[in-house]
């Protein structure tokens, strides 16, 4: 998975980083199974969320997805569909 897997914008140290850290990378590993399960399916991140059933933030999926898109895993998409504020979401999609 990608170096920076968490971002540590509240400037956590020791275990609590650590432990932040790993469910980061942990994040990064359930999103590229559910692509790699459907490997011609796109997602927005909502439906990433709901898909894997966390109770975490969007943001930490959107964070996730990133990562994943910049370590060529996936391929974000101009298709977009209505997420959970009402508002267009991108789709994304896994790298064949």
């Amino acid at each position: 998975m990608n170096n920076q897997s968490y971002y540590n914008t509240t400037s956590k140290e020791g275990e609590q980083l650590e432990i932040s850290t790993e469910k980061a990378k942990s994040q990064e590993e359930l999103v590229l199974d559910l692509f790699q399960k459907n490997e011609y399916h796109n997602f927005t991140p909502f439906e990433v969320l709901e898909s894997l059933g966390l109770k975490a933030p969007v943001t930490s999926i959107r964070r996730a997805m990133t990562n994943l898109t910049k370590a060529g895993k996936l391929r974000k998409l101009d298709i977009k569909r209505r997420g959970d504020y009402g508002e267009p979401n991108y789709t994304w999609q896994l790298v064949r």
